[in-house]
């Protein structure tokens, strides 16, 4: 099961230029920081932060980024195999759509608690990509 997501943050600027190490970097501690609300099932991939490609020549939203109250947004992809046994091309839509609703439901959970936050601030600080202290919330995924 693919999906893609949105995750909101304030004061990630400056964003990194596209193609850098740095960007990278943050790419990497976004990844993280969405996987720590899931299951090691998933992997995540982000590819796009405030709107710069992480990779040069890299993917582009065909959306804006819209900057609402001084937020980035962070563009990712989610994956999970999920196995369902017997299920013919409907059962597996059903479920596709649910773990989809499951998922979402307890990324958004995680960056409303605060939880988000306080794993992405832990991973950035000391790596010289955000203010220390860390001032980043993460605000919403979506």
């Amino acid at each position: 099961i693919s999906m893609g997501g949105v995750l909101a943050a304030t004061n990630l600027e400056p964003i990194p230029p596209s193609g850098s190490d740095e960007i990278k970097e943050l790419a990497r501690i976004l990844e993280d920081t969405v996987l720590s609300s899931l299951d090691d099932a998933y992997k995540c991939v982000v590819y796009e932060i405030g709107g710069n490609p992480v990779r040069v020549g890299g993917v582009r939203s065909g959306t804006s980024n819209r900057r609402l109250q001084g937020q980035s947004q962070v563009r990712f992809t989610l994956k999970v195999t999920k196995p369902c046994p017997g299920c013919d091309k409907a059962d597996a839509m059903i479920l596709g759509s649910l773990v989809l609703d499951q998922t979402f439901e307890t990324l958004d959970s995680s960056a409303n608690s605060g939880d988000m936050t306080t794993s992405f601030c832990s991973d950035a600080e000391g790596t010289g990509l955000v203010s220390s202290p860390c001032q980043v919330t993460i605000t919403s995924v979506e």
